[in-house]
């Protein structure tokens, strides 16, 4: 345009304004796009990086007692130097200059630090909130900006404050109140953000199956966000906006205890929307000597919540009431004590249920028991578990009958008359009805069974009867008693229940029974002293008393005179003391006195069953007195059917007295006839013996007494038996009862004595000779052929054994013996039986068979047995029970008795027996079975679950003495070492054997691995636990690159492993239920964690268009940033333009284009990809994450195509053409104006 100016000359000074004219436009319109094609969108800044900024800053001229060289606080911003940002900034480092217009290397990130996130609230709160974004200028230093201008200051200065870097205060008092109410201001908003729900701090107690509603006091929950989460068997929900909370427990949640954290709460997003962190609070450190400053446009701290809750396990109780027989009961009411119930109850139709009980001890005691039923008295303990019914069965037991039969004399009403006597009367019961159980299942007896039977003692008393069922009954005596009539009723009993408490229901039967009696009819005739015999003597008296009871007073001391009240023998009257006289009667008193009519006849009146004494004790004068007489009543007058013997006849006269004898050879203890083996006697005078009617001696004192059969002469006597040894001149008779011998001829009154020559087989001779006396007393109980016999019982006793025991304990060596006591030997029984037959001597019969057990006998403390009167024979003794904690001889010993002579009277053998203690060893070792574990915790218990010894395992077998043969006890390991498992208890007998027994207890390993999925490799960093079924934590730990062995775990019982924390760029995996087998191997319980992996999209881009290059294009992916490593490489999807690293793990990577897209320059640029639990940065900038891909864009230039902008403003280019067209038609338009002005 130059040349044209010069060729055209003339017009050269106009045509040079226009020049310049459209060179100013020209100008403007190149500032224009020169601005625009420099402009840059204004971008947040990132959480973290490093940049260049200017400081830039303005003086408030606002003074504190800090401000020097009159300068106020300084008002401060930062401008990106790079992209223009401006931010408004606060100083976090007091007194550290901040260079004005320089441009200086900052890094930034977010502060952890707690003064640091305080201060960066405080400029939230006191800035940020209120201005947001606004970027400070000199604008802010107008009066119009005053207020914005004080924010900013006591924003400052409070900052500095909260980061212990100033206290000053300002100078002027005014703006030093606003600064206090300001901060106040600042403090209680900080507080009310802070505050959290009212209930965080309490422990929330709820049931399972309960739902509660939570209500905030405090007024803050509304402004909490809206979660829905279920955890653990727990559902959270609140709604934003809302005061309340709900809280929902399933029924069968197993958790006690579920507390949720702050963090576990921001994770479900349960924070208040205000405090979200949107990684807006930024800490700006500088070099050295320059000011570090912080931002924060949000708040960034999320307030969050916690809860506590205490979850009450809830179960089932239910109770069984049945009687004995497992019938359902109805009507018993139950007192239930425990911790959520405490009240009566009723059972229905045999059950009750108590449904959602918290989980605890219950007492459950009956209160009250069902018609018919006794109370049951027991306090049962009931624990109550959760998600479980614990059933209760409880039994009620029907009370018993009890029956007292009692005897009495009808006539006395007390004690038996004569010689009768209630013992040995007999008496059933039987059943008047049909006889059931309350419930009616079960019938004891039917209409007319026999029930009991009862045999009569002397006192008049039975047995009880016992354990009657409720009911009517008949009671009847079957047999009577000697002497007594048959009682021929029938006795209604009725057993009926009372109450609840009245366990026996007692009736009794009293029986009145009549005596046996009968009348005596006494003639006497007399011999006079002159005349002779005189028929029908009159006024004849006689006495009668009962021959027991004169028998007894001879014992008791008195004399014939004292009993018969002052008459000897011969019925003379004789001088006697009175007071002893009267005692006699007392205990001999008269059964009746009666004197004879004119015809010598007189009767008794009924006398009772007894054998009599009979006394002539009054005589006419010139007559002889009878001797004594004996007669006994045995049946009653109405069982006597003839008429003419109903009433019993004796004859008394004077005439001499003669007998036959009768020997018995009997055996000393067992009082029976010695039959097998005769004995032979000879008898002989003890005192003078004489003719009573003559008066002439028949035997003098000491002459052995000699009796004439026929021809031949007999000075002894042998009693008949199996085996009959008859020596010479000895009287014998086959008819005579075996063991008894009776004289051939009578033998007058007088004394004797009967001594043996020859002694049964198998006894031993006789001590010394049996004395007997024949008295002038006529005895009318005669023999079989109506002969007066005296019996003299001869007897001799058979040799015995005795066995004497000496017992020795023998205690073993280094052996813990706490648990047997030697003290006392009284609990070692032992068994004393037949080996072979044992033969009673007296009559071969068999005392004991073969086999049969003769006794079971204690020792004495001191260890020591005497069993003594044992018959002659063979015996085997054997222990049967021994102290707690020996071991029981087996052997059994042989003990023969054998008769050597007729004089040794015991034979003896001696036993000595010793005992030895039980011994268990107790083994602890591993699975090998061969070392012992040192540490396990160990104890015995008994079936009653009684401790017997606790020990901690060593490297020797732990060895007990002293356990009960024959018991059972249970081996329990309570602590289980390190590592290994609680093995299951052992449940063992011990043996009786002496070398002992050993029990091994094997404790198992469980070993925990946490495994990479994919790889299989073990995974450190995982925090672990395993609870049990209760959710009790048994053991927590941290993963390391080892399997982990578990401690404290027990044989036979679930746990659940549950990963509380994953490892690094895991995810948590889902729980794993396992049952600690019993098998002595080593159980692996293996939980696998998949890694969290992602997928990170390389998109190609044209660098200049933005377009994306679809074509084949690949990159390789790096484990180092020189790119020496390569993990794998990767071609382009030429559809789509882009790459794809797929199953990416948490780590650092750094990818490098191998090959470019056809017509593009291969990049050098290597991509640095950071992928970690906040996210994928690449060249630390955060990707977003859209459908699980996480994308950037690379870009490529074109090989031909220089580099033509920045596409990003192509927005901009074209109104930037859009403007220039504008102006270009401007200058147009101006142009021709001017030129059509120049021509006007």
């Amino acid at each position: 345009m130059l040349v044209l100016f010069f060729v055209k000359g003339g017009n050269k000074v106009k045509k040079l304004k226009e020049f310049n004219f459209t060179k100013k436009i020209l100008a403007i319109l190149f500032t224009i796009v020169t601005l625009f094609g420099t402009a840059q969108p204004i971008l947040a800044v990132e959480s973290s990086g490093s940049g260049k900024w200017v400081s830039g800053q303005y003086d408030s001229g606002i003074y504190t007692t800090d401000n020097r060289y009159q300068v106020g606080t300084l008002v401060r911003r930062l401008v990106n130097s790079v992209t223009g940002e401006k931010i408004t900034v606060f100083c976090a480092e007091f007194g550290v200059n901040s260079p004005t217009g320089e441009i200086k290397e900052a890094e930034h990130s977010i502060p952890d630090n707690p003064k640091t996130r305080k201060a960066c609230k405080i400029a939230y709160l006191g800035w940020y909130s209120k201005y947001g974004d606004y970027v400070i200028n000199g604008g802010i230093l107008a009066e119009s900006k005053r207020d914005m201008l004080l924010d900013y200051v006591f924003t400052q200065q409070y900052v500095w404050e909260a980061l212990g870097q100033s206290s000053a205060t300002f100078r002027k008092e005014d703006i030093q109140s606003q600064y206090e109410d300001f901060k106040k201001d600042i403090d209680n908003e900080m507080r009310k953000i802070e505050t959290r729900p009212s209930f965080v701090k309490d422990t929330i107690t709820i049931e399972c199956g309960e739902t509660k509603v939570l209500t905030d006091s405090n007024k803050v929950l509304q402004d909490y966000n809206s979660i829905d989460v279920t955890k653990d068997g727990v559902r959270i929900e609140h709604s934003k906006g809302e005061n309340t909370m709900k809280i929902t427990v399933d029924e069968n949640c197993n958790v006690e205890t579920l507390q949720i954290s702050d963090k576990m709460m921001r994770n479900w997003g349960c924070i208040k929307e205000e405090t979200v962190d949107k990684d807006t609070t930024i800490y700006f450190t500088f070099e050295d000597k320059v000011q570090n400053q912080l931002y924060s446009l949000d708040y960034n701290d999320p307030v969050s919540m916690s809860l506590n809750l205490k979850i009450e396990q809830l179960g089932n109780l239910e109770i069984i009431k049945t009687n004995k027989n497992g019938d359902l009961v109805d009507g018993t009411v139950f007192t239930v004590n425990g911790k959520s119930y405490n009240g009566d109850v009723t059972v229905k139709n045999g059950k009750i249920k108590l449904e959602k009980l918290k989980k605890g001890i219950y007492t459950v005691k009956e209160k009250t028991s069902s018609d018919g039923y006794l109370l049951n008295t027991e306090t049962y303990k009931v624990e109550v578990k959760p998600n479980t019914t614990v059933t209760l069965k409880v039994e009620n037991d029907e009370p018993k009958g009890t029956l007292d039969i009692v005897k009495v004399d009808s006539e006395t009403n007390q004690k038996a008359q004569g010689d009768a006597t209630f013992e040995g009367a007999i008496y059933e019961l039987y059943a008047a009805e049909d006889i059931y159980n309350k419930a009616r299942t079960v019938k004891y007896y039917s209409n007319g069974d026999k029930v009991a039977n009862r045999v009569m003692n002397k006192e008049g008393k039975t047995e009880q009867i016992t354990g009657l069922p409720m009911g009517n009954y008949i009671c009847k005596e079957i047999a009577s008693s000697k002497g007594y009539l048959l009682d021929t009723n029938e006795y209604k009993i009725e057993i009926k229940y009372k109450n609840q408490n009245e366990k026996i229901i007692v009736n009794s039967v009293t029986s009145k029974e009549k005596v046996k009696k009968q009348k005596i009819h006494i003639f006497k005739s007399g011999i006079k002293s002159q005349s002779g015999e005189v028929k029908g003597l009159a006024n004849v008296e006689f006495t009668i008393k009962l021959a027991s009871e004169v028998e007894k007073a001879y014992k008791a001391g008195y004399t014939y005179e004292e009993i018969w009240n002052g008459i000897d023998r011969e019925g003379n009257k004789v001088s006697v003391n009175k007071s002893r006289v009267a005692e006699a009667q007392k205990i001999a008193p008269d059964y009746d006195k009666i004197t004879t009519d004119n015809n010598g006849d007189c009767y008794t009146k009924d006398l009772p069953f007894g054998k009599y004494i009979g006394k002539e004790t009054a005589t006419p004068k010139d007559f002889e007195t009878a001797t004594d007489f004996y007669f006994s009543i045995t049946n009653d007058e109405s069982e006597i059917k003839e008429i003419e013997k109903k009433v019993k006849n004796i004859y008394i006269n004077n005439e001499q007295l003669e007998t036959y004898v009768r020997l018995l050879k009997k055996d000393l203890k067992t009082g029976k006839l010695v039959s097998a083996s005769s004995a032979t006697f000879k008898i002989r005078a003890t005192a003078d013996i004489y003719d009573r009617g003559n008066g002439k001696l028949i035997y003098k004192k000491g002459d052995i007494v000699t009796q004439k059969v026929g021809n031949t002469v007999y000075d002894s006597f042998t009693t008949n038996s199996d085996n009959i040894i008859v020596p010479e001149k000895s009287y014998n008779s086959n008819n005579d009862e075996k063991g008894t011998v009776t004289t051939p001829l009578k033998l007058e009154v007088g004394y004797y004595e009967v001594y043996e020559i020859s002694s049964p087989i198998g006894f031993l001779q006789l001590d010394k000779p049996v004395e007997f006396k024949i008295e002038n007393i006529r005895d009318y109980d005669k023999d079989q052929e109506n002969d007066y016999v005296v019996e003299v019982v001869v007897k001799n006793e058979q040799p015995t054994g005795t066995l004497i025991i000496d017992k020795n304990i023998i205690l073993r060596n280094n052996v813990d013996l706490s648990l047997i006591d030697v003290q006392d030997f009284s609990n070692i029984k032992f068994r004393v039986s037949a080996k072979a037959d044992i033969i009673d001597k007296a009559d071969n019969s068999i005392i004991y068979a073969k086999g049969t057990v003769i006794g079971e006998y204690n020792l004495d403390k001191d260890g020591n047995l005497k069993v003594e009167n044992l018959p002659i024979g063979i015996y085997e003794v054997e222990e049967i029970e021994t102290l707690s904690g020996l071991v029981l001889d087996s052997k059994k010993y042989e003990v023969k008795f054998e008769q050597k002579d007729e004089i040794q009277k015991v034979y003896e053998q001696i036993l000595n027996i010793d005992n030895i203690t039980t011994l268990v060893s107790i083994s602890k070792t591993d699975i090998t079975g061969e070392k012992e574990i040192v540490g396990a915790k160990l104890k015995i218990v008994d079936e009653m679950n009684n401790v017997i010894d606790t020990w901690t395992s060593t490297e020797s077998e732990h060895k007990i003495e002293g356990l009960i043969v024959d018991k059972e006890y249970t081996l329990i390991e309570e602590f289980a070492p390190k590592g290994k498992v609680i093995a299951t208890a052992i449940k063992f007998t011990v043996e009786n054997i002496k070398d002992g027994q050993r029990v091994q207890m094997i404790d198992k390993v469980v070993e925990i691995s946490k495994v990479d999925l994919t790889t299989g490799e073990e995974l450190e960093g995982a925090e672990l636990q395993i609870v049990d079924e209760q959710g009790n934590i048994i053991e927590e730990w941290t993963s390391t690159k080892e399997p982990h062995i578990v401690s404290g775990l027990e044989e036979n019982k679930k746990y659940t492993l549950v990963e509380k924390i994953s490892p690094y760029g895991f995810e948590i995996a889902e729980k794993i239920e396992f049952v600690v087998t019993p098998d002595k191997e080593t159980q692996r319980v293996v939980m696998k964690d998949m890694p969290i992996l992602t997928n990170v999209r390389l998109v190609k881009i044209d660098e200049e268009t933005k377009e994306v290059i679809r074509d084949k294009f690949t990159f390789g992916l790096y484990e180092d940033e020189e790119c020496t490593k390569l993990i794998k490489e990767y071609e382009s999807n030429r559809k789509e333009g882009f790459v794809e690293f797929d199953s990416l793990r948490y780590g650092m990577y750094f990818c490098k284009e191998l090959s470019a897209p056809k017509n593009y320059n291969k990049s050098d640029k290597i991509i640095k990809i950071e992928i970690n639990d906040k996210g994928v940065f690449v060249d630390n900038t955060q990707l977003e994450n859209k459908d699980s891909i996480y994308s950037f864009e690379f870009a490529n230039k074109k090989i031909e195509t220089p580099k033509t902008g920045y596409q990003s403003n192509s927005f901009i280019y074209k109104i930037i053409l859009l403007l220039s067209s504008i102006i270009l038609a401007v200058v147009t338009i101006v142009s021709k104006k001017r030129k059509n002005n120049k021509k006007k």
